[in-house]
C-alpha cells in the first residue's frame, strides 16, 4: 500500500507537517491513483482470483470517515489517500504526540479484520528504521461510543508517515544507476533478512510498497499487513522464496525499467513498466538491454531470478545471501544522497531508455561492449564501432566546428609575429647583434618538453557506463594543488580491484584551456600497482569535455601496473584541449581497493 513514512522524523506542529508535505506530489502519497492494476491482490497486472473473494472484502462499502474527524479522541483524519477494498488510508495527525501518521480504516464488514489486525501486531517487531512500522492496532468494540460516531469502521492501524516516493514512481523518469540500483535492494534484503529468520514474510515487495523518502532513505511499506489486506495470488510460494524473487525483480527493473514478469503474464505493463524481453532461455540479462550496466549487478540478477543461472554460478535463494553479496559488490558506497536528489529534483525519462528494445521487438544475442578491447578500456586505434543510433545522439548533442575561433587565433599569431619584427628594426637589434624572435622560440623549444597549463580539472563518472555521476568532486583541488601530500581519492570498492566491477573506470578530466599539443602526462599516484590510462576526446573540436560515456574517448597511453610515480608518454604529440586520466584497476587497502591521483602535470613538446 503506497503511503510515505519516516521513523527518526523529529514531531513537529500540524501547520509545519502541512508546509513539508505541499513540496512533494500527490504521487509520493498514493501511487495507486496512476495505476489502476495495482489496485487488486498483488500480483501485478493479475486478475482477481478464486483464492480472492472480492465481494468478501467489500470492494465497494463506504465509510463515513471525513476530513477533520477524530479517531478515538486523537488522530484527526488530513486527506483520504486510497480507498482499497474495505479498507480507506487516510494522512492523519496525531495530536497527543504532535506527527503525522497513516491510518488505514478496516470495514467491519471486512470479515478478514480480525486476522489483518492480527498481523499489524505481529509485524510491530519490525523495528528496523526501514520498516513503516506499525504504532498501534485496535479493533472498535460495536457497542462503544466510537463505533456510533464512525459506523461501519470495525478497526483501525496506525503506521509511520514522512514525505517520499514509491520507486514505482522513481522509475517512471528512468533506470538508477548500478550503485542507486544495488544500494536500494541492499538495503530491503539487509531489513528483511532478520525478520526471515523469524519465519515471517513480506510477500509483497514491488515498487508500490518500497519507498525513498525525501533524505533518500529506503522504506518498506505494509509488511505482514499488506499481504494480509489483500492476499497474493502467488500465496502458494514459500515466503522467502517469494520475497528474494521479488528483490530480484526490483534490482532488474531499477537498472532497466523492465519488468521480469512471469511468462503468461509478459504481455503487458507492470508497475507502469513494460515486460522484460524474452529468449529461448528465459528473460534477457539487464547487460542485453541497456549498455553500461555492471556486469556484477547482471550477474546477480541472473543468480536470483533463474533456477539454473546463465553464468553457471551458484544461486541467490535467501535474503541473507542477497545481502551478503551486494555488500561485496558496494563496499563503502552509498546511495542516499544520490537518491535524496533523485526525490527533490524529479528528473523527466531519460531519452536513452526509449531506444530500449521493445518486448514484441526481436534482441540480438549480447555482444562485447562497443568500444573496448579486452582489458576494459577503449580500443587503442579509436575506430567507431558504435551503433550507429548511438553515434546520432552524440552527434546531436555536439557544437557545431568552431572554425572562426581558429582563424581569429591565426589573425593574431599573424598580428604578434609582424609586430615583433617591427619592433626589431625599428631598433636596430638584429643589425646590432640582437637576437631574432624567431631563432630564441625555437631555442627555447629545443630545450625540451614543457608543462602545460592546467585551467581546470573534474571528475569523470558516467552513469551511462554505470557510474554514480561523480567520485568525490570535493577532492578534485587536491589532484592539482601542487602539494603531493594531498590527493583526490576514489571511493573504496569491493570484490574486484576494476572498482567492484561496478563500471569500467573513473577518473579526472582536464582543461587545458584552449587545443595544445600533448607529449606526456606525469602522475603521482596513491598506492601501486593502479592501472591507468591518458585518453582524449574522440571529436577534438568539442568545447565543452565529453562526460557522457567513456566511449566519447581514444586512448593515447596505458600503464597496466603503474607505481606511484608514472609517466605515460603518448604514441605521437597529439593536439588537444581536454585530457582524461582514467583508472580501471586499484590498489589493495585494508578493506578493499582504492586509488587515487595526487598530481597531474600536462607536458608539450
Amino acid at each position: 500500500m503506497a503511503q510515505s513514512g519516516r521513523g527518526d522524523q523529529s514531531a513537529s506542529s500540524a501547520g509545519d507537517a502541512d508546509n513539508e508535505w505541499s513540496h512533494y506530489p500527490t504521487s509520493a502519497w498514493d501511487s495507486w491513483a496512476d495505476s489502476p492494476e495495482t489496485y487488486p491482490e498483488g500480483s501485478a497486472g493479475s486478475e482477481p482470483t478464486e483464492a480472492y473473494d472480492v465481494a468478501e472484502f467489500g470492494w465497494d462499502t463506504p465509510l463515513p470517515a471525513q476530513q477533520g474527524d477524530v479517531v478515538s479522541g486523537r488522530y484527526r483524519l488530513e486527506e483520504e489517500l486510497t480507498h482499497r477494498g474495505g479498507t480507506h488510508s487516510w494522512r492523519a495527525f496525531d495530536q497527543k504526540l504532535s506527527r503525522p501518521v497513516m491510518l488505514h480504516l478496516l470495514g467491519t464488514d471486512l470479515t478478514r479484520c480480525h486476522e489483518v489486525l492480527e498481523a499489524a501486531r505481529m509485524a510491530a517487531v519490525a523495528t528496523d528504521s526501514r520498516f513503516l512500522r506499525v504504532l498501534d492496532a485496535v479493533r472498535i468494540d460495536p457497542t462503544s461510543q466510537e463505533a456510533q460516531d464512525l459506523p461501519g469502521v470495525g478497526g483501525y492501524i496506525v503506521c509511520e508517515f514522512v514525505p517520499g516516493i514509491s520507486l514505482e514512481h522513481m522509475l517512471a523518469s528512468g533506470p538508477l544507476s548500478g550503485l542507486e540500483a544495488a544500494w536500494v535492494v541492499r538495503e530491503l534484503a539487509d531489513a528483511l533478512a532478520p525478520m526471515h529468520a523469524l519465519g515471517l514474510y513480506h510477500r509483497q515487495i514491488n515498487p508500490d510498497t518500497v519507498i525513498v523518502t525525501a533524505t533518500g532513505n529506503v522504506k518498506i511499506v505494509g509488511f505482514l499487513t499488506e499481504e494480509a489486506m489483500f492476499p497474493s495470488a502467488n500465496g502458494g510460494t514459500e515466503g522467502e522464496a517469494a520475497d528474494v524473487q521479488a528483490l530480484g525483480q526490483l534490482l532488474y527493473a531499477a537498472l532497466v525499467t523492465r519488468w521480469p514478469a512471469p511468462h503468461d503474464e509478459s504481455g503487458r505493463d507492470h508497475w507502469g513498466l513494460a515486460s522484460a524481453p524474452l529468449d529461448g532461455h528465459g528473460w534477457l540479462t539487464p547487460r542485453q538491454l541497456r549498455a553500461g550496466v555492471s556486469p556484477a549487478l547482471d550477474v546477480v540478477c541472473d543468480q536470483v531470478l533463474n533456477p539454473v543461472p546463465r553464468t553457471g554460478g551458484p544461486s541467490l535463494t535467501s535474503a541473507a545471501e542477497l545481502n551478503s553479496t551486494l555488500s561485496q559488490v558496494l563496499g563503502t558506497a552509498n546511495a542516499s544522497a544520490d537518491l535524496e536528489h533523485r526525490v527533490r529534483y524529479p528528473a523527466s525519462r531519460d531519452p536513452d531508455d526509449q531506444h530500449l528494445p521493445s518486448p514484441r521487438t526481436p534482441v540480438p544475442a549480447p555482444v562485447a561492449r562497443p568500444g573496448r578491447d579486452d582489458d576494459g578500456g577503449p580500443d587503442d586505434d579509436g575506430d567507431e564501432d558504435v551503433e550507429e543510433s548511438e553515434v546520432a545522439a552524440f552527434d546531436q548533442g555536439r557544437h557545431p566546428p568552431r572554425r572562426w575561433l581558429a582563424i581569429l587565433v591565426a589573425l593574431v599569431a599573424i598580428t604578434l609575429v609582424g609586430s615583433l619584427i617591427a619592433v626589431g628594426i625599428s631598433n636596430g637589434g638584429w643589425a646590432k647583434g640582437g637576437k631574432d624572435p624567431a631563432r630564441s622560440t625555437a631555442s627555447a623549444s629545443a630545450t625540451g618538453p614543457q608543462p602545460r597549463t592546467i585551467k581546470a580539472v573534474s571528475d569523470f563518472d558516467p552513469e551511462a557506463d554505470g557510474g554514480n555521476g561523480e567520485e568525490l568532486p570535493d577532492q578534485v583541488k587536491n589532484a592539482w594543488d601542487g602539494k603531493p601530500g594531498t590527493a583526490w581519492t576514489t571511493m573504496r570498492y569491493r570484490g574486484s580491484p576494476k572498482l567492484g566491477l561496478l563500471k569500467p573506470g573513473v577518473g579526472l578530466v582536464v582543461d587545458l584551456g584552449e587545443p595544445v599539443s600533448v607529449q606526456q602526462v606525469n602522475l603521482t599516484l596513491k598506492g601501486s600497482p593502479t592501472a591507468v590510462q591518458v585518453l582524449v576526446p574522440r571529436d577534438a573540436t568539442l568545447t565543452a569535455a565529453p562526460k557522457r560515456t567513456i566511449k566519447e574517448w581514444n586512448r593515447v597511453s596505458s600503464n597496466d601496473a603503474a607505481g606511484e610515480k608514472a609517466t605515460l608518454k603518448l604514441r605521437a604529440p597529439t593536439t588537444t584541449r581536454f585530457v582524461l586520466v582514467y583508472l580501471t584497476s586499484l590498489p589493495k587497502v585494508d578493506t578493499g581497493y582504492q586509488g587515487g591521483i595526487a598530481e597531474i602535470q600536462v607536458v608539450g613538446p
